[in-house]
């Protein structure tokens, strides 16, 4: 799966770091406290407004909530902790899809590091919180044409920094151009990609790769593994790559629960990760 779009930090506020077990405890109850009050808000009218669209005839759309802890130095001296609540939702336009993605962060950590890369910028330790970089895709579904022949996807990706250059994170718009091939082998579906990201300022514009498989447990649960790899965006830097466990469990016909841990095995990579997400799907007609 792909690296979280949240290492080029964005904010509404800044403070001072103080590092301290009790204010980490509290920044991750406040994260946890609003993504329970955002998803209890919003699951039924978003659950009835998928209903009646689909009612209607309108465009099937899938609405996504999640959060995740992600703790990591990136080569630095301190160590920098991310809560990360996203929010998306998906229409699908067969054999095309387009989706909006808007996440919530709170920060804490030095403000030189860029898409898990230490800048030379200001290191300053603060904490930071405020709507992340705005991302955008558009995918296009390809079918295969022989059985043997696994299905392939190519994406389009946009993403645009609400930050403050020289803040926390990059200032910069990026644009992602990816293809992801999978195929279903019995229980197991094999899937890998590649794609590179153009960077519109000083970053370098880098490569990356995934590969990984699924397993259907049952009618309900299935799980899997991803390896990620991302080129440094500086010179000198080192990539990024990641092992990444998830996990998927139907909580009926259009819920589910998607719950995922992943590992760093590079300096440049995030120490750990965990995080969860809630999918709502449009009904089957």
């Amino acid at each position: 799966m792909p690296l979280h779009p949240c290492h080029p930090k964005s904010h509404l506020f800044q403070l001072p770091r103080r590092r301290n077990m009790l204010r980490v405890i509290a920044l991750a109850f406040a994260a946890k406290l609003l993504f329970l009050f955002l998803f209890f808000l919003f699951a039924p009218q978003v659950s009835a407004a998928a209903k009646d669209a689909a009612e209607d005839d309108s465009i099937p759309l899938t609405y996504s909530m999640g959060f995740s802890y992600i703790s990591g130095d990136y080569t630095d001296e301190d160590k920098t902790e991310i809560f990360y609540v996203p929010v998306s939702v998906e229409a699908d336009l067969y054999p095309f899809s387009v989706k909006l993605s808007v996440p919530f962060l709170v920060i804490d950590g030095p403000s030189g590091v860029i898409d898990g890369n230490t800048t030379s910028g200001s290191t300053q330790d603060l904490v930071s919180i405020g709507i992340g970089q705005i991302a955008g895709k558009v995918s296009y579904l390809i079918a295969p044409f022989h059985e043997v022949v696994p299905w392939f996807e190519i994406t389009g990706k946009l993403r645009v920094p609400s930050e403050k250059p020289g803040a926390l994170g990059s200032g910069q718009l990026s644009f992602s151009l990816q293809g992801d091939v999978f195929k279903r082998y019995g229980l197991v579906t094999g899937f890998a990609g590649v794609g590179r990201t153009f960077y519109s300022g000083d970053l370098d514009d880098r490569f990356y790769a995934s590969v990984g498989a699924s397993l259907r447990l049952s009618q309900r649960l299935s799980g899997g593994f991803a390896y990620d790899w991302f080129e440094s965006t500086s010179d000198g830097g080192i990539d990024i790559q990641e092992l990444t466990l998830f996990g998927s469990l139907k909580l009926g016909e259009r819920w589910s629960v998607g719950p995922y841990t992943s590992f760093g095995i590079s300096q440049s990579s995030a120490d750990y990760a965990v995080g969860v997400s809630f999918t709502l799907k449009p009904p089957k007609r």
